[in-house]
């Protein structure tokens, strides 16, 4: 008798697992919508890129320089597909927020001595493809990792002005378009099967050009940067 319970046990038992992983499978195939904003940054020596550029100027001597890390606020949007039960396939537009550089420079012209200072302001965006792969810790909770590319862009405003010129003159240059490394780590909490809660941190890396006088395609060197978003927003599965 008792051989036949623990049978009967064991199958209803395996029978159930068999079953939620089935069920499991079902809902976390498919399509979903994703929308999160978010605080952003950038990172990248300013002032040693700055510094190095005029280390063999005649004309300006490194006075100064300064980087904003802090890029305000950003957003993400993204479209994904799930291919298989732990992993998915995504395309997304990542907006990484503002941030501004100034630079001061000691410029020596004849006999006269003046200072010049440049203000720069970055915006940097990228339209990504990226493998995602996800671990539930239970079932409501997930985590997960991605990795893929990001056709990035960098644009780049600046305004010139000296001690003797203090209103300047503004400029706008072409943007650097460049295809790189975009990664990223995060979570998503279950409200209900078709909608969770997602926090996810993610970057792009070697964004625009140093300030070096080797010549570029396209593009301005106004320095080289890598950028980070860190948003919560909503996700819709269908």
């Amino acid at each position: 008798m008792k051989q036949v319970i623990v049978k009967i046990t064991t199958s209803t038992l395996i029978g159930a697992g068999f079953a939620v992983a089935a069920n499991a499978q079902t809902a976390l195939t498919g399509l979903y919508l994703e929308g999160s904003v978010g605080w952003t940054h950038a990172n990248g020596d300013y002032a040693r890129q700055v510094r190095d550029s005029l280390a063999n100027s005649s004309t300006y001597q490194f006075a100064s320089a300064s980087y904003d890390n802090s890029c305000g606020t950003g957003g993400r949007i993204a479209a994904g597909w799930t291919v298989l039960p732990r992993l998915a396939v995504e395309v997304g537009y990542t907006d990484f927020g503002r941030d501004h550089g100034t630079l001061a420079g000691a410029a020596y012209k004849a006999s006269t001595a003046l200072t010049a200072y440049r203000k720069g302001r970055f915006h940097a965006s990228a339209n990504t493809l990226d493998a995602v792969a996800m671990l539930p810790v239970n079932k409501h909770l997930a985590l997960n990792a991605r990795l893929g590319v990001a056709l990035t862009e960098q644009k780049y405003t600046q305004t010139n002005y000296t001690t003797a010129d203090t209103v300047g003159q503004s400029a706008d240059y072409p943007a650097n378009r460049q295809t790189r490394l975009h990664w990223g780590v995060g979570a998503s909490h279950n409200v209900t099967n078709h909608l969770s809660v997602v926090v996810n941190y993610t970057r792009i890396e070697n964004v625009g050009h140093d300030f070096s006088s080797a010549s570029i395609d396209k593009g301005t060197r106004a320095g080289k940067f890598g950028y980070g978003l860190l948003a919560a927003g909503l996700r819709y599965a269908f």
